[in-house]
């Protein structure tokens, strides 16, 4: 037995390659499910916006409705420059890595 370690468990060597890709894929999760909230948050909104106005003035779908597909337009033109820089950015990467390795 090995001083100050538990016996049945094995030893852990740092893996400086796996911790970057780690830390990659965490970065791209947050990434994509930051831009997954923003888009049913803009649809949330602006729907919410819809039915208090109808509220206000009587008009009770029509706003809503209005709000709900304003909402989504938006959020699927921020999901799509989010995604096109993140593919940008993605193949930048990639070609700098080719280069680096050379």
């Amino acid at each position: 037995m090995i001083a100050g370690r538990p016996p049945g468990r094995p030893q852990r060597t740092p893996d400086p390659e796996g911790s970057s890709e780690r830390q990659r894929v965490i970065r791209e999760v947050g990434r994509y499910t930051g831009l997954g909230l923003t888009w049913a948050l803009s649809v949330l909104f602006f729907l919410l916006i819809g039915y208090w106005l109808d509220g206000k003035l009587g008009t009770l779908p029509w706003l809503t409705i209005a709000g709900a597909f304003a909402g989504a337009a938006g959020g699927f033109v921020t999901l799509y420059r989010g995604l096109t820089a993140a593919e940008k950015g993605a193949s930048k990467g990639k070609r700098g890595r080719r280069v680096a390795d050379r």
